[in-house]
């Protein structure tokens, strides 16, 4: 995690924080951390084990790499107020948490997460409309796989099928180096060549079959947009949509409000 209370109450960020400010505490569990910064390691806060609390567990290098550079990105623009990492978002009993949180023109409040993509639809559903309860417009974001290619036939995991339906045909992916990448996912159509046999027992007769094309269920093609930025994003609603596969709750998006167009070729 980026982000720790010190003695003091006041909040501390890790990149810009001195381990002679402790000693640091959690947010959420309130028990103490560690200040772990190195020439390699991302500056981040840590539990001493043995660790119980569920903040920032699991978190990855590339978790925090991604959080910092958002933060850095967001930080640089006059457009962005109220700008924070890891603070949770609270009213009425409804919480949530976002990697981080902005007020974007002075009217729309943004909540960004950075989920890996083992994370249950369900959950991203339950934050979603947590969200638009509490009038915050989220933009899910997730980790760009290996084995995603632009063209090249791809089987997505059900986090990011959803985030393609709830996005209206888009995932925002973080690329390292990169930033955000939208892709959308074409169909993957499998051929089926056509062919003639001799019928067995037909006497001479011939039969045939194939010479078509169907859809995937498992895999999709992947058509890779050029990289956005945050601020390139903005307010999207969407209205609560069930189909035959999943339902998706009425949110309030930061996303892209141009129709899906694939790119033809791969971003230079």
């Amino acid at each position: 995690m980026l982000s720790a209370i010190n003695a003091d109450g006041r909040d501390c960020f890790a990149p810009r924080t001195e381990k002679s400010e402790g000693p640091f505490h959690c947010p959420e569990c309130h028990k103490e951390l560690v200040l772990r910064k190195g020439a390699v390691v991302v500056h981040h806060f840590a539990h001493k084990p043995p660790v119980n609390c569920a903040y920032g567990s699991g978190e990855t290098i590339e978790h925090m790499r991604a959080k910092l550079a958002i933060y850095e990105y967001l930080s640089s623009s006059p457009r962005v107020l109220k700008l924070d990492v890891e603070k949770p978002i609270e009213r009425s009993g409804i919480k949530v948490r976002p990697d981080v949180r902005c007020l974007v023109d002075e009217k729309h409040y943004l909540g960004i997460e950075f989920q890996k993509t083992s994370l249950d639809p369900r959950e991203i559903e339950r934050r979603t409309s947590a969200y638009r309860t509490l009038s915050v417009y989220v933009l899910w974001i997730v980790p760009w796989p290996a084995k995603l290619v632009h063209g090249e036939r791809y089987q997505p995991r059900e986090t990011e099928r959803y985030l393609h339906s709830l996005y209206f045909g888009r995932v925002f992916f973080w690329k390292p180096s990169v930033g955000i990448v939208p892709v959308h996912f074409d169909d993957h159509l499998i051929d089926v060549p056509y062919n003639e046999w001799y019928v067995e027992g037909g006497h001479g007769e011939m039969d045939s079959g194939g010479g078509y094309e169907y859809r995937s269920k498992r895999f999709v093609t992947p058509c890779v947009s050029p990289p956005v930025s945050i601020l390139q994003l903005g307010p999207v609603m969407r209205q609560a949509y069930t189909m035959k596969a999943r339902s998706l709750p009425a949110a309030l998006l930061w996303s892209i409000s141009t129709p899906v167009r694939p790119a033809r070729k791969p971003p230079q």
